[in-house]
């Protein structure tokens, strides 16, 4: 009863904090002046942008497979393609909740192995997962070290005067300070934790299964990172941000279309100012909707809204009734492919899948 009222606790609070980062991104929009700028949006450009994503969602799924064929060889590309999307509409509902289903999905479409047993059991998956995860962190890190190189003085100030500068005074720390106490506390709660798992494993049924999930997790990455063609590994992983980069851009490109009549003469210029946007703009926002990702609520609404019409206004001076639309047009288009991907396999599964499976037995 009382993980119940956690969970309730939890998805609520997540779900409120959604909504009010939905009213702080749109509070004061002229609703008329937005619908009749989307309306006037390209929307051809639009659907080469949703495209991409689906595009991203296989890189992605190819990416997992090419870590979990260290797992299970026979693991199959649909499986994980597949698995990718049911995550993302998961995540819609219950945040965080999505990367456990996706590991439950593949470990039940695993092979057996010669003792009768998954070859992917759940904690090897996962720790797959957990290298997936590590590989996003890692092109978003070479994607933002490529643009504060190429544009520093544009970007930079962005990300550390609006970004990190505000937490860090009011912590009373320098930024290099803040940094430094909080992979400090990062890391002596994860030896702490990893400690009473080692010592009070027989002791305690809590501590003995985290030592054994960490056990199985630890094998399952140390796999991936043995395996042979990681190159092909990062690859994939270079395709999906690239991917997201471009899809970013076609947004950009969509706002062409947009009638300037539709808005204030005095909001005119700032109009002007989203249209020169180019690829390296695009990359900019791009990763400043990566980091709305870290925000726990439900499919990024709000926080993705928030950050990117936030980053439009600080940099180039776009007033948020013009960079709302960009941001509601980018979130908004990918979150359709999430649910029609999603959709689709969620319905085969339990649908088209189970009815194959009636007939075999009926036969």
């Amino acid at each position: 009863m009382r993980k119940k009222l956690k969970k309730i606790l939890k998805y609520s609070l997540s779900i409120l904090g959604a909504f009010l980062l939905l009213w702080v991104s749109f509070k004061g929009v002229d609703w008329k002046m937005f619908w009749q700028g989307l309306k006037s949006c390209n929307w051809t450009f639009v659907i080469v942008s949703m495209l991409l994503g689906v595009l991203s969602f296989w890189f992605r799924g190819l990416r997992w497979r090419q870590l979990l064929l260290s797992v299970d060889p026979s693991t199959k590309r649909i499986a994980c393609f597949n698995a990718v999307n049911i995550c993302y509409v998961a995540n819609m509902v219950l945040p965080r909740a999505g990367e456990f289903i996706a590991c439950a999905y593949i470990h039940r479409h695993s092979a057996l192995g010669k003792n009768g047993k998954k070859l992917g059991t759940y904690d090897k998956v996962f720790g797959t997962g957990l290298v997936d995860r590590i590989w996003d962190i890692i092109s978003m890190s070479l994607f933002l070290i490529a643009l504060l190189v190429l544009s520093r003085d544009v970007f930079g100030s962005f990300f550390f005067d609006k970004m990190f500068r505000p937490i860090t005074e009011k912590l009373n720390f320098s930024v290099s300070g803040f940094v430094v106490m909080l992979i400090l506390f990062v890391v002596g709660l994860i030896v702490a934790f990893v400690w009473a798992s080692v010592h009070f494993r027989k002791q305690s049924k809590f501590f003995g299964t985290i030592y054994n999930v960490g056990k199985g997790i630890l094998v399952g990455m140390r796999d991936c990172f043995l395996a042979k063609n990681w190159w092909l590994t990062f690859l994939h992983s270079m395709a999906v941000w690239a991917c997201y980069w471009l899809a970013c851009y076609a947004i950009l490109l969509s706002m062409q279309g947009v009638d300037p009549a539709a808005f204030p003469q005095e909001m005119r210029g700032g109009l002007s100012a989203l249209l020169d946007l180019n690829m390296l703009d695009a990359l900019f926002l791009m990763i400043v909707g990566a980091i709305s990702t870290v925000v726990p609520v439900p499919g990024g609404f709000g926080a993705y809204h928030y950050l990117v019409s936030l980053s439009l206004s600080v940099v180039y001076g776009i007033p948020v009734e013009i960079g709302i639309i960009f941001a509601t047009l980018s979130h908004e288009s990918q979150t359709l492919v999430q649910i029609l991907c999603g959709g689709i396999n969620y319905g085969y599964e339990t649908v088209f899948k189970s009815r194959r499976q009636e007939k075999m037995i009926k036969a």
